[in-house]
């Protein structure tokens, strides 16, 4: 029997990520949303978030890769997926 804790594998915790992004990706096209390069670069720091975390951690995180990132940006891209 498996055991359900947190002591699951490090295998079983690095497919989680994927998984989210999986399902957040079809949940944007779904609703018609394209996945440009910044959007996708949001979408796996959300996906590979454990836990709550500040829209203010996101955008640090994706401004380091698209400097011109607005914060304004980071804050509409959160809430579609609300």
């Amino acid at each position: 029997m498996r055991n359900n804790n947190h002591n699951d594998s490090a295998k079983d915790r690095a497919a989680e990520p994927s998984v989210r992004l999986k399902q957040i990706r079809i949940r944007l096209k779904e609703r018609d949303f394209r996945l440009a390069p910044r959007r996708l670069a949001i979408l796996k720091i959300l996906a590979g978030s454990i836990g709550f975390t500040s829209v203010d951690k996101f955008f640090e995180q994706v401004k380091g890769d698209f400097p011109t990132t607005s914060r304004g940006k980071v804050d509409h891209i959160v809430n579609i997926l609300k």
